[in-house]
């Protein structure tokens, strides 16, 4: 059981601009292009691969890919208007209405599908072609697009001028049009993401002009503002949503707020000045009763939340390691990621229910400067872990094949007057723990006793 990189950059000098996963042994990511060709790279599941010539018909940068169900079928949008769809065995060139750089990408089905790209262009898939279905009218770019049914899609963007004479730019689909809707914050907001729970809830994110954060939030009927409890100067660096009623987001000053379904409050942080980079809750509620949540920061800085508030937990780190991302499986079971920031070395820690543990050894192939960001789990056995420089993409499972060790152990021993105790001891490394096998055999009187052990671990 280890991190192992995974392939190693795969693409050598791409950015990886999105991922998708169908599942988990069939995953995408596209990127930026190298070598005038398209990156693009497909997980199976041994190992990461990338898609070359002649199965990538694109030379231009690829900016967000979507597969529908099954993995069989699935499009990426990408720069110079440039559209290509996946048919289960190659990548293949469609028919694009425009030029422009395209950002965003949902398909309901195999013949309903929206992209949103850059001037405020709105293409529509009917199941022939892509059309130009609508262009707004303030030619604000648009970044994002997510929908909950066919029939209700959300699409945001910039604020064109940074200055706040166009608003930023939130359009929803309702079956038959294109509809501009007010944000209910400030002109200067520009988003880059959304998310549809429902049709009565959705968030969107992004930042003012002078980098404050912006939430809204859609009640089914409007946009409105959410102002943040944290302070001026500050940013929210991570959210995680339980649902329309409950959440919690963390900060660059290490605040930490909790949503309670009408607005966020600040709570007792036990690091406020220690930027949070990243928050998970365990489970789908946070109760006076029961709650397990963590937060991890800058200088080492691990937060456990239960049922009362918050505190801090030794992490066995010092100042100026700092901690990007943490994956909690249970109770009793999480992994946290970072780089130390002087010399850019990246570390892994385990939590196994009472501490928390620096691992040992970081692969090999992760020197200095390839620092670790985020890290997701599938299972205790089946992890990712991903960071900086070149790339890096590390994965945690077994060992590949069982792995057999027998070790023997023959003792002899002759004795005419004393009790002789012989002892024969045999270590057995497996693939997930060390274990020690102690045997003792006792001969009386004189006797001749050949003992052999044989333990055998797979």
């Amino acid at each position: 059981v280890s991190w192992t990189p995974e392939g190693g950059a795969v693409i050598a000098g791409a950015n990886w601009r999105a991922v998708f996963m169908v599942s988990a042994s069939d995953q995408w990511m596209v990127g930026t292009a190298v070598a005038s060709v398209s990156s693009i790279a497909h997980w199976t599941p041994s190992a990461w691969a990338a898609i070359t010539v002649p199965n990538v018909p694109t030379t231009v940068d690829i900016n967000s890919v979507f597969m529908l169900p099954g993995g069989t079928d699935g499009w990426a949008v990408g720069n110079g208007g440039a559209i290509i769809r996946w048919n289960n065995t190659r990548w293949n060139s469609v028919a694009s209405p425009t030029d422009l750089q395209l950002f965003g990408l949902w398909l309901a089905s195999t013949a309903d599908g929206w992209a949103v790209g850059q001037s405020g262009g709105i293409f529509r898939w009917n199941g022939q072609f892509w059309n130009l279905y609508q262009t707004l009218p303030s030619g604000a770019d648009l970044f994002g697009v997510h929908g909950y049914t066919t029939n209700d899609v959300w699409a945001v963007g910039l604020d064109l001028d940074g200055a706040g004479a166009n608003p930023p730019a939130v359009v929803r689909w309702n079956g038959a049009s294109w509809t501009a809707v007010s944000a209910g914050v400030p002109t200067d907001a520009t988003f880059r993401t959304v998310y549809a729970v429902s049709s009565s809830f959705a968030m969107a994110g992004g930042a003012t002009a002078a980098v404050n954060p912006v939430m809204i939030k859609w009640d089914g009927t409007t946009w409105g503002a959410i102002p943040s409890s944290m302070p001026a100067g500050t940013t929210v660096n991570s959210i995680w949503m339980l649902g329309p009623t409950d959440g919690f987001a963390v900060g660059s000053g290490g605040h930490i707020e909790r949503w309670n379904g009408a607005a966020w409050a600040l709570e007792t942080s036990p690091v406020v000045g220690t930027p949070l980079n990243h928050v998970q809750v365990i489970g789908s509620s946070c109760t006076a009763g029961s709650c397990n949540a963590w937060a991890v920061g800058n200088d080492g800085v691990i937060i456990h939340r239960d049922g009362t508030g918050w505190s801090t937990v030794p992490s066995g780190l010092g100042a100026g390691n700092h901690l990007r991302g943490i994956y909690m499986l249970s109770a009793t079971e999480g992994w946290a990621v970072g780089v130390q920031d002087a010399s850019g070395v990246p570390f892994i820690l385990f939590w196994d229910g009472l501490t928390w543990a620096r691992v040992f050894p970081i692969p090999s192939q992760l020197p200095a400067g390839h620092d670790l960001n985020a890290v997701w789990m599938v299972g205790s056995q089946d992890g990712w872990a991903v960071g900086g420089g070149s790339s890096v993409i590390l994965r945690f499972g077994p060992t590949p094949g069982p792995v057999t060790t027998v070790s023997t152990v023959s003792v002899t021993a002759t004795t005419t007057v004393a009790t002789q105790s012989v002892t024969a001891t045999s270590t057995v490394t497996t693939s997930t723990v060390s274990t020690q096998v102690t045997s003792t055999q006792t001969v009386t009187g004189t006797s001749t006793m050949t003992q052999t052990e044989t333990v055998t671990s797979t």
